[in-house]
């Protein structure tokens, strides 16, 4: 909120002018009330002196008309001296009454400004605390679809003992997911080896069909590593000759 949308309006003047009415209380009984009044509330000591020289103008001219006969000289400058005091009064509060309203308006703007600064600030803060909240959970999901990217990249699958195999290994083969992989181990910690790939596919329970494209990269003993290397080896210079066009005898 700016400055310029906090009006200083007519009932807001008269609401904060009322102290004036003290004033004309009859012959300034309680006159030096409102200087004290608007010196507290603005904080100005300058006014509250004020109010205290009122005080014991007033105060003591009383005195002196009570102490003496009315017909007395001295019961005379009592009752001037309280004239005086009450008008002087009077005419001092409409003077200082919009130096006052000044003071208490800038304090009610400097406020009113500051609170809505301070509540737009908070405002801000929380706004940015999320977006960037949301920017690091699209860091932390983009890092996580990489790390996926990076596990699913193509490569090319290896024969592998699959009593032996870690789980990283059982994950390359063909339409072998991670987690399948995992299940894979699992069991195989439970039945100690597996026999064939249809006892594989009974222990995990899984459909035969599954295991059919991996089928060709599993073998259940040492022995037959190289044997069965040799043969996809064959079996891919094949392929490539093939795509190639052109026709080899072996």
């Amino acid at each position: 909120m700016s400055n310029s949308t906090i009006k200083m309006t007519t009932g807001w003047k008269i609401l904060n002018s009322l102290w004036v009415l003290v004033t004309l209380v009859p012959l300034g009984l309680v006159a030096y009330v409102a200087f004290f009044f608007i010196g507290i509330r603005a904080n100005n000591r300058k006014w509250l002196i004020t109010g205290f020289v009122y005080f014991v103008l007033i105060m003591g001219s009383f005195t002196m008309v009570g102490m003496y006969d009315t017909e007395h000289f001295m019961s005379g400058i009592g009752v001037g001296i309280l004239l005086v005091a009450w008008f002087s009064c009077m005419i001092h509060s409409f003077a200082v009454r919009q130096h006052y309203l000044n003071i208490i308006f800038k304090r009610k703007v400097h406020y009113e400004h500051g609170l809505n600064t301070q509540v737009n600030k908070q405002v801000v803060d929380v706004s940015e605390m999320k977006e960037r909240r949301t920017k690091q959970k699209k860091q932390v999901q983009n890092k996580k679809v990489k790390n996926n990217e990076k596990q699913k990249k193509p490569t090319s699958p290896q024969v592998i003992n699959i009593n032996k195999a870690t789980e990283e290994e059982i994950s390359t083969l063909p339409s072998i997911h991670p987690f399948l992989a995992k299940n894979i181990v699992k069991a195989r910690e439970k039945v100690n080896q597996f026999e064939s790939i249809e006892h594989l596919a009974t222990v995990v329970n899984i459909k035969p069909h599954i295991l059919n494209k991996s089928k060709p990269y599993i073998i259940f003993a040492d022995e037959k590593v190289s044997s069965q290397k040799a043969q996809h080896k064959r079996e891919s210079e094949k392929e490539k000759v093939r795509k190639s066009g052109r026709m080899v005898d072996y």
